[in-house]
């Protein structure tokens, strides 16, 4: 079996059907309602309109869809939305006499490549790579076993999808942002592809979603017209531009004794700010929920502006239910962009525009009645992952810097608080240039030229002012409380990242400045030559990164790389990776995909296991069960210590097959995996060595547990 080969044509099968959840419902929208000029556009606009419309609707309209209905009928019924596109295409190019569109503009082919070479890109990043008989996934898996395994849950469940990490003896609800999985489960279930390479597929659907909103916040918000062909491309372009991660990495590497590399160029931060490459890899749904943030603000601002009262009230409509889908997508980023716009409010009712104000307040509050489901779902009974919870999302702190700069300011500031805290805002400032490179340059250059120009910049400006503040805000301020990691700051830099990428974008598209514009120094070949150094950096970082998220797990094979990584379990070997994902192939073969199966909860391989995995678990990571997607720590105590005795017992205690078969029928387990890693398999008298698998390889061994017997 070529695995390698079967995600590649896993991940053509499946790409076509997500049109029919993120093209296809935004662009009938936009031909029933003209929202943005939609009707009047060309087809390039169009395809960009549609794409962002889409993230406006269809998130929302499938979950509350799948509260009633189940997924086939809703998958029946995007399957009939995709007809009615087809038919509305036919029709209107047949009032156009079947006219064959002209050749297009060379800008437009400049997109098409590019959008092909990051389809190519995603080809080679994501897939397994098999070299024989040995497997090597990318080492965005330890993300990508969680969320596959919610695609897998809504597959099964519907919306709202149960947590495929727990089950107490009977389905916990999730209390997460799954709009992003339901929606994938809807091209997975159509196309019969698995929920791994449908999730392969999301990612390269997000970068699609990140290049439309280039071009339609250039014409439609900054109402740019001059060169805005040149523009979208060169915006588009810089979406493979990150900031100057290259040189901490090789101070790391080279200034420190015995420093490993790490899995994602991102992590020298413990609060990165992410290239929107490695965003659209790790978070698809993430990038998802700005797209909807960014589209759903984009209507309510030409709401404002809105010649009759019928196209203002499906303006904000469909701005309501862009903001509930990106709740849904995820909190974070609606957090913080929700923080924008109360900003942007009070913005509006310092200068007594409160018409505009109540319509952005009214838009808000309709969201938040839209998402009360939602935020049942996501406010049930619980706690957080760490068992503690004083009930807060997040909490005043100021950002953390980097392990090697954390003791510099009260080093130097010799414990003055004052001293030190000038010295650590001092110190982030420098980590965030390295982070942004060109793009904090970029920004510097814009405060300087509109904050001389004050009194004449657009609204549009000011409000990308705002965003970018109010980002930044939460960036320095404000950290998530429900994990360990900071979140909320390292996903709310999404809101800053696009302001400064359209500004980039729009000065690099510029003919030559004029002196009296920019001043001389900004106009200076010194200043130039500075942005195309940092720009070939931020090129070369992106580059970099991709190879090493690719190879690290053959390098860490080769070279022991392991001990870089604390906190994220073990990598297995490729010949381990291949024995894993067969032993997955052939229990899929013959096992319905609605059973249970039950792997060791607390195996340092879990998030391996889990993207191989299409089954709920009783408890896929103990001690806690992931409680933070859904359930209490009541549920976990009541099913993870038997589930943990099957592959790991206490000193003293071996469990017969009696004892195994009688967990299983208590907690509904169907089939029994063991890894040679797990304490049991290394017990020679211990129940697996006394029963029979139906699966096995000299690392993977599995039980149907109604037929758990001693060996005949």
């Amino acid at each position: 079996m070529n695995y390698s080969g079967q995600d590649v044509l896993g991940i053509l099968r499946v790409l076509p059907f997500f049109s029919l959840v993120l093209f296809v419902p935004g662009y009938l929208a936009g031909m029933a309602t003209n929202a943005l000029g939609f009707r009047s556009a060309k087809v390039a606009e169009r395809i960009a309109l549609a794409l962002l419309l889409s993230s406006t609707i269809s998130p929302y309209l499938i979950c509350i869809l799948g509260r009633a209905l189940s997924l086939p009928v809703i998958s029946g019924l995007f399957l009939l939305l995709g007809f009615l596109f087809f038919a509305n295409v036919v029709l209107e190019w047949r009032r156009n006499k079947f006219e064959l569109p002209s050749a297009p503009h060379w800008t437009t082919k400049a997109l098409v490549g590019l959008v092909a070479v990051w389809l190519f890109v995603c080809l080679v990043s994501l897939p397994d790579i098999q070299l024989g008989q040995r497997l090597y996934s990318t080492a965005a898996v330890y993300d990508h076993g969680i969320r596959s395994a919610f695609i897998s849950s809504a597959i099964r469940t519907g919306a709202p999808p149960e947590n495929p990490f727990l089950y107490a003896g009977a389905p916990v609800p999730s209390r997460y942002y799954y709009y992003w999985y339901v929606l994938c489960a809807i091209p997975a279930y159509i196309s019969g592809a698995a929920s791994r390479v449908t999730l392969f597929v999301s990612c390269f659907w997000c970068g699609l979603l990140i290049a439309a909103a280039i071009p339609v916040y250039l014409k439609h918000f900054l109402c740019r017209t001059s060169r805005l062909r040149v523009s979208s491309v060169i915006g588009v372009s810089l979406i493979a531009v990150t900031g100057l991660d290259l040189l901490p990495t090789a101070i790391l590497k080279f200034g420190t004794r015995n420093s490993l590399p790490l899995p994602d160029m991102e992590w020298w931060d413990p609060v990165q700010v992410s290239s929107w490459l490695d965003a659209f890899i790790w978070v698809p749904h993430h990038v998802a929920s700005l797209v909807s943030c960014l589209a759903a603000f984009l209507l309510l601002w030409k709401a404002t502006g809105a010649t009759t009262k019928k196209q203002q009230a499906l303006l904000l409509s469909l701005g309501a239910i862009g903001f509930a889908s990106a709740a849904g997508l995820s909190v974070l980023v609606t957090f913080a962009f929700a923080v924008f716009v109360i900003s942007w409010i009070g913005f509006l009712l310092l200068h007594r525009r409160f018409r505009d104000a109540i319509q952005y307040a009214i838009a808000g509050g309709a969201s938040v009645c839209l998402s009360v489901f939602y935020l049942g779902d996501l406010l049930g009974v619980g706690t957080s992952s760490s068992g503690q919870s004083d009930g807060r999302a997040f909490s005043l702190a100021l950002r953390k810097l980097p392990n090697a700069l954390s003791d510099v300011p009260s080093i130097i500031g010799q414990q003055s608080i004052l001293a030190v805290t000038g010295i650590h805002l001092l110190l982030v400032f420098i980590v965030l240039f390295l982070e942004l490179g060109v793009y904090f340059v970029i920004g510097f250059y814009r405060a300087e030229c509109d904050w001389k120009q004050r009194k004449t910049i657009s609204d549009a400006e000011k409000a990308l002012w705002t965003m970018a503040l109010s980002a930044l805000f939460v960036m320095m301020f404000l950290r998530s409380t429900f994990i360990q990691g900071n979140d909320l700051g390292v996903r709310g830099a999404l809101l800053l990242q696009f302001v400064l990428l359209l500004w980039t974008a729009t000065f690099l598209s510029e003919d030559a400045p004029s002196t009296e514009r920019v001043g001389v120094q900004q106009s200076s070949m010194l200043f130039r030559v500075t942005l195309v150094v940092l720009i070939a950096a931020g090129a070369a970082g992106s580059l970099y990164q991709l190879c090493t998220l690719r190879t690290f797990a053959y390098f860490n094979e080769k070279y022991s790389w392991q001990s870089s990584l604390q906190g994220f379990g073990q990598i297995p070997t490729g010949r381990q990776s291949f024995q894993i994902r067969d032993a997955y192939a052939a229990l899929d073969r013959g096992t319905d995909y609605k059973s249970i199966v039950q792997f060791n909860p607390e195996s340092d391989l879990r998030l391996y296991l889990l993207q191989y995995s299409r089954y709920q678990a009783v408890d896929a990571f103990y001690p806690d069960c992931a409680i933070a997607f859904g359930g209490s720590m009541s549920d976990c105590r009541r099913v993870g210590p038997s589930v943990k005795s099957i592959f790991d017992p206490d000193p003293g205690y071996s469990p017969s097959i009696a004892d195994v078969v009688g967990v299983c029928q208590r907690l509904g387990i169907k089939v029994l995996v063991v890894t040679s890693i797990d304490p049991i398999w290394t017990n020679a008298g211990s129940w697996m060595w006394s029963s029979k698998p139906f699966v096995s390889n000299d690392f993977v061994r599995m039980y149907h547990c109604d037929a758990v017997s001693p060996v005949e």
